[in-house]
């Protein structure tokens, strides 16, 4: 069992930068295992499923490929977290 008061205690001596990252990381666990998460994920396609769409005509393809393509943009249009990735500073090591 998680004990609360402890972890309170430790957050409490986190610097705030590192509150703020840890908040953030849990916002992401929230998004990652929230129930409509795990169902885009069941929509994974098999195997045989991948290949009757290469099956299909090209036309079909084109079709499908393009609907999907407008469901993806409406979805970064809508979900704006990705832009927090392009904000940051690009450390060379």
């Amino acid at each position: 069992m998680i004990n609360l008061e402890k972890l309170q205690r430790d957050l409490d001596e986190l610097p705030k930068e590192a509150q703020e990252l840890l908040i953030d990381f849990v916002e992401l666990l929230k998004k990652m295992y929230s129930p409509s998460n795990q169902q885009e994920t069941s929509k994974t396609l098999t195997l045989e499923q991948r290949r009757a769409f290469l099956k299909l005509p090209l036309s079909e393809r084109r079709r499908i490929l393009s609907q999907q393509a407008a469901e993806m943009e409406k979805h970064y249009q809508e979900n704006t977290d990705w832009k927090e990735f392009l904000a940051g500073d690009i450390i060379d090591y």
